[in-house]
């Protein structure tokens, strides 16, 4: 039997035209390709801003030779958290000097070996930085000893609060029922769904616990008054101007093209210390623990009165509790506030001290294989070099610089958008070709060439498919 290509297609297109018409495909159609073309412009235009990574140096070298004209060491905080943020810099000037040329590895190499090989020193490199911080990070924590004390028995103050009290919520539900009828009133359908009625909500306190809890919570209170930290970052005075240029390159966009004034320059050269974790989550530690000071009263009143069973129903699912069980709820969150605080300030001091070296080997390992064409897959360990970086960055300053441009929540976002946009437009479609067949199209008119010709070449465009009033119903004066 031989094989007719002409009549294969002419099947496929007859089936294409089938499908279009008696399926709404086109709305798939429709969410895939704009969908697909909006991620892919999205992409590419992240994919632009991945040499736009915002530069600032702290200027920690001129507040580091003041202390020294006077006489008096650095504060260990402000030396690691310079120091630290300059690190993670040298390797985002790098790699966004090497996107101005044309973002290769060897062009990213050559920048990172600048910022290593002493033949080229300049201003301090990647290994000195990499050798100084996991000391510099030890005493940094020494000056926060107060958190991670605190870090130790919070847990078990949190676990304490938790198991005082136990509770179940049970949501009620009734049957509706429904009847349908024809426009004549017969032909009746009756059908039935659940709908939310109540919610029957109990709590089980248990008195032994809420004493433990009590006595943990006292405890902890009595082992730390305060959990204040003396030491304040030294902020820098003024920016020498190469910061200042890497300031004014690396901010091209987000100040309008315009030079940085001296105010401009300084502020965003301190946002190492402005937009560190160290500044911005301190007052929640501080705040939360005033917090448990003032709820350690309360709560020895209301373990006291609070009953061992509660049971009521209300119209909502959701339930706040009894007063008691409110107050050890708020104690319990207060003390889980403070500890996760706390550990954002110290755990990126801790990770950055660990993992400095690690990065600045990846440095040389990167260099290694793709100037010196030692084995090795320079793209993975480009990725995991800057994976590093960036975290170490962002694991201390979680308000600083935007060192992640390249947004992949904006292509998502896009691509959610063109799903959406290409469904509605592709629905549209599918709703004029549906209204024609109301009209009395034959499903093979429709599909003929003349047909779609006739169509298109209305008098108002396609404006007047879609607005097109329906054709008077026939009557026997004009059959």
């Amino acid at each position: 039997m031989s094989f007719d290509i002409k009549e294969a297609f002419a099947r496929a297109g007859r089936k294409t035209k089938e499908l279009i018409y008696t399926t709404p495909i086109e709305v798939a159609i429709g969410a895939v390709l704009v969908g697909s073309l909006l991620s892919v412009g999205s992409y590419q235009v992240q994919k632009g801003n991945e040499g736009k990574i915002e530069i600032a140096f702290s200027e920690i070298g001129k507040t580091m030779q003041e202390y020294e004209r006077a006489g008096k060491p650095v504060p260990p905080l402000t030396r690691f958290q310079g120091k630290n943020s300059d690190y993670t810099m040298q390797f985002f000037e790098a790699s966004n000097t090497s996107f101005e040329t044309d973002g290769s590895n060897r062009t990213f190499a050559r920048e990172l070996e600048f910022r290593m090989d002493p033949s080229f020193r300049v201003h301090r490199q990647i290994p000195a930085y990499a050798s100084e911080l996991p000391g510099a990070a030890t005493d940094a924590l020494g000056s926060l000893d107060k958190l991670l004390q605190a870090q130790q028995e919070l847990p078990s103050v949190v676990a304490a609060f938790s198991a005082a009290w136990s509770e179940k919520h049970e949501d009620v539900t009734k049957t509706v029922y429904d009847t349908t009828c024809d426009s004549d009133g017969k032909n009746c359908v009756t059908t039935s769904r659940e709908v939310y009625d109540y919610s029957i909500h109990k709590y089980w306190y248990d008195r032994a616990q809420g004493e433990r809890a009590s006595q943990a919570l006292g405890a902890f209170l009595e082992r730390h008054p305060n959990l204040n930290i003396d030491e304040r970052l030294i902020l820098a005075t003024k920016t020498d101007p190469e910061n200042e240029y890497a300031i004014e390159k690396s901010f091209k966009e987000a100040l309008g093209g315009k030079i940085p004034t001296p105010l401009q320059a300084l502020q965003i050269a301190n946002t190492w210390a402005t937009g560190s974790n160290f500044t911005h989550f301190m007052p929640e530690v501080t705040g939360n623990h005033g917090g448990l000071m003032g709820s350690r009263g309360v709560w020895n009143q209301a373990k006291n009165s609070a009953d061992a069973y509660y049971r009521y129903t209300t119209y909502s699912s959701t339930d706040s509790g009894p007063a008691e069980y409110q107050v050890s709820k708020r104690v319990e969150a207060q003390a889980n506030a403070v500890n996760s605080a706390a550990h954002k300030i110290t755990d990126g001091i801790r990770f950055a001290g660990q993992q400095a070296p690690r990065l600045a080997a990846l440095a040389k390992e990167f260099i290694d294989v793709t100037l010196d064409k030692k084995p090795g897959n320079p793209d993975k360990i480009r990725s995991e070099m800057m994976s590093l970086a960036r975290k170490i960055y962002q694991s201390n300053y979680e308000n600083g610089l935007d060192v992640q441009p390249f947004k992949w929540a904006v292509v998502l976002l896009f691509a959610g958008i063109g799903l959406l946009t290409g469904g509605l437009a592709g629905k549209g479609v599918d709703s004029v070709l549906n209204k024609h067949r109301r009209r009395g199209f034959p499903v093979g008119d429709l599909l003929e060439a003349n047909t779609w010709k006739r169509l298109f070449r209305t008098k108002g465009g396609l404006k007047s498919i879609f607005t097109a009033e329906a054709p008077p119903p026939e009557t026997a004066e004009n059959t």
